[in-house]
């Protein structure tokens, strides 16, 4: 097992924390801070892409199975990253493309998982302009993309993920300046705002 250099004033704080929460051993802690991360959302983003008002780009996950799941380029936001700073990251990792101008939010999809537990709260944002040419080369060694392609606006809606197929199609009908709210649960998707 390989040592981890923990400085002072760190191990200091977290031994404070550990009495201030009246817990008696460093693991009683560690189960308290776990417990804590499994009830948040983890905040990721996703990128619409568009190309002559009727394709949109997705990216196909295999996730290690045997069909690709399809939805918008996007993940996780790193720690210290701001959406916008998410968004533009993620695009070019998964796809390739340089954003130029990320442009309003169009959707928020607060998923959960089928034991009730919080999973993703997901902010979708328009990007405006972009340059390049779609490539997963920069997922090869470290992701689960295989394919990414546009796709046309009807395709779309059969194939992407159910937790942002309700939010796609609404904005496909009527795109609007104030960001719709959704909730995904495992029976269904319904719009909060």
């Amino acid at each position: 097992m390989p040592n981890i250099e923990v400085p002072n004033e760190f191990w200091n704080e977290i031994i404070a924390q550990q009495v201030r929460l009246n817990l008696s051993t460093q693991a009683d802690l560690l189960a308290f801070y776990l417990e804590i991360a499994q009830t948040r959302y983890w905040p990721a983003v996703g990128a619409i892409v568009t190309r002559n008002n009727a394709e949109i780009l997705l990216v196909g996950n295999d996730y290690g199975r045997d069909e690709l799941v399809w939805n918008l380029p996007g993940g996780a936001v790193d720690p210290g990253e701001d959406l916008i700073q998410a968004v533009t990251r993620e695009l070019y990792e998964e796809t390739g493309l340089i954003a130029q101008e990320i442009g309003p939010l169009a959707w928020i999809v607060q998923a959960v998982l089928a034991d009730k537990q919080p999973f993703i709260i997901g902010f979708a944002f328009e990007v405006i302009a972009w340059q390049g040419q779609v490539s997963v080369e920069n997922e090869v060694d470290h992701g689960d993309v295989q394919q990414a392609k546009f796709v046309p606006f009807e395709n779309a809606l059969e194939c992407v993920i159910e937790g942002n197929r309700t939010a796609l199609r609404d904005w496909l009908a009527d795109p609007y300046d104030i960001p719709r709210i959704y909730l995904s649960k495992p029976e269904g998707v319904r719009r909060l705002q």
